[in-house]
């Protein structure tokens, strides 16, 4: 035996997978380790003993067929041999094959792990890397739904316009700072509350405004955009001021789930008509 086989040799029982070194042409098992013996039930005597034809459960042809693709490529892999057992069962296993010489004989060594425990590792494999993808694509979606929303929130403090939103309940959901400074009420106090009862209960002579013939409210039930340029909203303090707002309605996968509304108030433009009239109506006097 030479230097290189007696170190591998030497090496097998320290290996906490199961080895066996056969000779494919003598049918002979030359060595194997205790995780072998472990695998099977047999003792390592009784490995020693057996033809190789017959400790992988008689499948000469399969057992033929590997060895000669392990001689012919160096080394091989399959999953189709199964291992006979002390018990007079049969385990399935997965065999790695490679070939190395020994004073002029060629010799395979091959590694056997059972099919079972394999298919076992490999779905744990799989559910760590999916389980890991799919927290990296959570991760994803979470920083891109972020980015959107930060986005979203440096639009909505940079517009001059009043901007909030209501749900299907007509329940306030947000109000940009220009809506707070437009209104006087700050945005925790509006979100949470109906937004027509708070800002839009009444026409600009008083009369009560009933929400359902409110366009703002038809927004979110019709699924029509609304626009209206002649009506106010109230302020926290009880005072009013003329509007033109846009309710416009939110879908969500085909179904209406709010509107958000974009006002703005108009009292100087009201107040310029107003004085553009008078001086016309003064002119026509003259």
């Amino acid at each position: 035996m030479n230097a290189q086989a007696e170190l591998l040799f030497r090496g097998l029982d320290a290996s906490d997978m199961a080895v066996m070194c056969i000779d494919p042409v003598a049918d002979q098992v030359l060595e194997c380790n205790a995780t072998l013996s472990d695998l099977c039930g047999f003792t390592q005597d009784q490995i020693l003993s057996l033809p190789v034809s017959i400790l992988f459960a008689n499948q000469f042809p399969s057992l033929v067929a590997f060895s000669q693709a392990c001689m012919e490529k160096k080394n091989s892999y399959t999953n189709e041999l199964s291992l006979i057992c002390a018990d007079d069962t049969t385990r399935s296993v997965e065999v790695y094959g490679s070939v190395f010489e020994d004073q002029g004989r060629v010799l395979l060594l091959f590694t056997l792990f059972d099919t079972h425990y394999c298919h076992k590792l490999r779905l744990d494999a799989d559910a760590t890397r999916y389980h890991r993808g799919g927290l990296m694509e959570w991760k994803r979606i979470e920083e891109v739904f972020s980015e959107f929303e930060r986005e979203n929130q440096l639009i909505l403090n940079a517009a001059g316009e009043g901007i909030y939103g209501v749900n299907t309940e007509g329940v306030t959901t947000f109000v940009n700072p220009a809506g707070e400074k437009m209104l006087g009420y700050a945005a925790a106090e509006l979100v949470g509350r109906n937004a027509h009862e708070c800002i839009h209960h009444s026409h600009e002579d008083g009369s009560c405004y009933q929400m359902q013939g409110c366009p703002i409210y038809a927004a979110f039930h019709d699924g029509i955009v609304h626009q209206v340029g002649d009506e106010v909203f109230w302020r926290k303090d009880g005072s009013s001021f003329p509007v033109e707002y846009t309710s416009t309605p939110i879908e969500d996968q085909g179904r209406v789930v709010g509107a958000v509304v974009i006002f703005r108030d108009v009292s100087e433009r009201r107040e310029a008509d107003r004085r553009l009239r008078a001086a016309l109506s003064e002119v026509e006097s003259l």
